[in-house]
């Protein structure tokens, strides 16, 4: 995918535990060969390929939160481009390397990566690979969980791991999760960006602020203005994940 002068590839990865799909995202500028990696999720082959036969250099790992499915295939980089920079947000930071908070023990395949090597916060301004990043911190599905906004010449893109997908958002029955704190993120800053800023989950497809606004059916009211309760949303969750297009790891680990 080519927007305006940033080159983002896409790689649906199928990992190992309980058969969960996660996206992963290479970018780059059209007019060099150092890149950026966003989630390299579980079993990275397809990734690293595509940046062996582009001749690109991968220079640093921007995650979005610490969960197993997202960070699994932090070694498998590592390996290859041993000077690839590991970055995360500072609440999430232990998760890298502990496997009950990154949710691989409850799965009986406990994973432990190396611990990263810059703790980003809230507002952060980044520049890598000649493209500038603004960390986001927006939690609920995750205590630290960072989102990244990549501005291109004509639009932003947003990288968002597990806070919204195309018709949902992300589930908040894990441990550190809060429905409340996750509601409030999205709409103080996703929902706020231009409409035609570019939203690329952690799951399923692409889709954009203004397609969310439109049709996403947790979107189209104030949670909570309107009183929904999280054991009413849940209930509306899981009744909406049934009719869904989207595949079954849509609500994120």
């Amino acid at each position: 995918m080519l927007f305006s002068d940033i080159v983002v590839e896409s790689f649906t990865h199928t990992g190992i535990l309980q058969g969960i799909t996660e996206n992963a995202y290479v970018l780059h500028r059209w007019d060099r060969r150092d890149c950026l990696i966003i989630d390299p999720g579980i079993g990275p082959h397809c990734l690293i390929n595509y940046i062996k036969r582009e001749n690109l250099n991968p220079v640093a790992i921007l995650v979005t939160h610490g969960h197993y499915d997202h960070i699994g295939g932090i070694p498998d980089v590592q390996e290859e481009w041993p000077d690839v920079k590991v970055i995360i947000g500072e609440l999430d930071s232990h998760k890298l390397n502990d496997p009950k908070c990154n949710l691989s023990r409850s799965f009986g395949y406990p994973i432990a990566v190396p611990q990263a090597d810059i703790i980003v916060a809230d507002k952060q301004m980044l520049n890598i690979a000649g493209m500038g990043a603004q960390a986001i911190w927006v939690p609920g599905h995750s205590r630290g969980h960072m989102i990244y906004l990549v501005p291109s010449e004509d639009r932003i893109l947003a990288f968002v791991g597990d806070v919204i997908f195309a018709g949902s958002i992300g589930a908040t029955e894990f441990g550190d999760g809060d429905f409340n704190q996750l509601v409030q993120g999205i709409e103080l800053s996703i929902l706020p960006l231009p409409e035609q800023t570019v939203i690329l989950p952690g799951h399923g497809k692409l889709t954009t602020v203004l397609n969310e606004k439109q049709t996403n059916p947790w979107l189209r009211f104030s949670f909570i203005n309107r009183g929904v309760e999280k054991g009413e949303y849940v209930g509306r969750r899981r009744k909406h994940r049934q009719k869904s297009s989207l595949q079954p790891a849509g609500s994120g680990e």
